[in-house]
């Protein structure tokens, strides 16, 4: 759909989409859909991610708080100084990224977390074990493999009642 955001300059087509009735921004300078919620530090994050690791993927709640993240492939860990910015966070996605268990120790912050995709990434056991604090979390996507097994998996979900983890066997990474 042709068309422009409440105050922005930029078409629906080159840098605006709906979001849960919200418009979000990623091109505009200054834009107010990306501030209406977020707090300074959100905002220089949400800028860093978008400016240094061309990371234009997120979701923004109904107050204008990023809620959701998806990384493009191959990212290491430190993106994630700036993904635990956003304390609203529900939901990310490192599929195909290079985080490892020092990475994902950094999301520990991040009381909100309910959903974590992990697949075919470089994450041991022990970064199974940094998720076992994380009692907000429902939903962990990952993929086995002989740094990540059954053993840490079952530690999880006894850390965590009620998660569900979801494996990607059948899945191939692409190198």
């Amino acid at each position: 759909m042709y068309g422009r955001a409440n105050n922005c300059r930029t078409t629906f087509l080159r840098g605006c989409f709906s979001v849960s009735l919200i418009t979000v921004c990623f091109f505009c300078p200054g834009c107010s859909h990306t501030e209406m919620g977020s707090t300074v530090e959100e905002k220089e994050a949400l800028e860093v991610l978008k400016r240094d690791y061309d990371c234009n993927d997120f979701e923004m709640d109904d107050k204008g708080r990023i809620i959701k993240v998806v990384l493009k492939r191959f990212h290491d860990d430190a993106i994630m100084d700036h993904i635990c910015k956003f304390k609203m966070l529900k939901a990310i996605n490192l599929g195909w990224s290079n985080v490892t268990d020092e990475g994902i120790k950094k999301l520990q912050g991040l009381k909100r977390l309910e959903s974590l995709n992990i697949v075919w990434t470089p994450i041991t056991d022990r970064g199974l074990a940094y998720l076992e604090e994380m009692t907000s979390l429902r939903f962990v996507t990952l993929s086995p493999s002989k740094q990540l097994t059954s053993i840490g998996i079952a530690s999880l979900q006894n850390a965590i009642p009620g998660i569900r983890v979801f494996t990607a066997e059948k899945s191939r990474r692409k190198e």
